[in-house]
């Protein structure tokens, strides 16, 4: 039996968009006039008429000035860097979301930041040397309108990088555990064969980015944690007929999978011949240049095309009885075993 008990299987790879986020500009305007005007009425000014409106309008310039730089800034942490991620989710962000834009986004709404906080010291400086109270108000009418007209122009960077963080923040997190990937032309049976093997109907979500259905779960195998993805839709069809998305979530794949199980049905009642499931076994191998086991499933259905016929070595199994299950359980956690060393 295999026995693996290191804690750092247990690891979670997070998914590092989770808390990425945008803004609304009007909103983030408005919130720090209000926090400007809030903050004023409890300060305690001291001296003639001049000196407390100076002192007045100046608590509003520095608190709005850094409220509205410091809410940009927050935006800006809220987002990872792209080369300190793991590769999965690179290749995850750039299957849903234009990067470049991202960045572009990004840039522009630090660049804001800093121009905020530019007038802020500006405006400071100009309201100690106003020689009237109408002076004073002017200078800080007039950071108020420069902040609020420089925000407006990130109106678009701010709400794209809003729109963007919904679609990255529901990506899964994934878990830093063996990966098996469940490959097969439809309806060979992946998934009556990954209940078999694994005992139970693991919980599984599905990736949001995708509209074929891949599916991602994890469970105890083998006396560890694994990690296994279905790709129901996805390694289907021959790669020229595959989009740009697909061939990323393939590319994400390739990153992630230690294993493939590839399905065969030699009863061929999933209506492809056993030529055409031999022809994407090649395209998969091809594609994950990772360790692939090659099984055939259905082969309690009499009738059906020889196991021999493949003309490799093949586990034959039948996800309705059970027949050579146990088998398969063993070399997978033998394949398993093989990671770690």
């Amino acid at each position: 039996m295999l026995i693996l008990t290191l804690p750092e299987l247990f690891k979670a790879m997070q998914n590092p968009f989770s808390r990425s986020r945008g803004g609304d500009p009007k909103q983030l305007t408005e919130a720090a006039f209000r926090q400007g005007a809030v903050t004023v009425a409890k300060v305690d000014t001291e001296g003639n008429a001049l000196e407390r409106a100076v002192q007045k309008e100046g608590v509003r310039i520095k608190k709005v000035g850094s409220a509205v730089s410091g809410e940009l800034k927050a935006i800006c942490a809220s987002w990872p860097s792209l080369h300190n991620i793991p590769e999965a989710y690179r290749e995850l962000a750039a299957a849903t979301v234009d990067l470049n834009e991202l960045k572009k986004a990004e840039g522009f709404v630090n660049w804001t930041a800093t121009q905020v906080k530019n007038l802020q010291m500006t405006a400071l400086k100009r309201v100690s040397f106003c020689r009237s109270t109408i002076e004073a108000r002017e200078v800080r009418q007039h950071f108020y309108g420069r902040t609020t007209a420089y925000v407006k122009r990130a109106r678009a960077e701010l709400l794209l990088l809003t729109e963007i963080s919904k679609k990255l923040r529901i990506l899964p997190n994934f878990e830093q555990v063996p990966t098996i990937v469940i490959a097969g032309l439809p309806n060979v049976g992946k998934s009556s064969l990954l209940g078999a093997i694994t005992g139970s109907r693991p919980t599984i979500a599905p990736w949001p980015f995708t509209t074929k259905g891949i599916m991602m779960g994890h469970m105890e195998f083998a006396w560890q944690r694994v990690q296994f993805v279905d790709t129901p839709g996805l390694l289907d069809r021959p790669i020229e007929k595959r989009n740009r998305i697909e061939m990323n979530a393939i590319a994400i794949l390739k990153s992630m999978a230690n294993l493939v199980v590839y399905v065969f049905d030699t009863s061929e009642t999933c209506g492809y011949s056993l030529e055409q499931q031999m022809s994407q076994y090649e395209q998969v191998k091809e594609l994950f240049k990772k360790p692939v086991i090659p099984v055939a499933n259905k082969v309690d259905i009499v009738g059906g095309r020889s196991p021999e016929e493949i003309k490799i070595p093949i586990f034959q199994v039948s996800s309705e009885t059970g027949a050579g299950i146990d088998a398969l359980k063993k070399f997978i956690g033998e394949q398993l075993k093989k990671l770690k060393k």
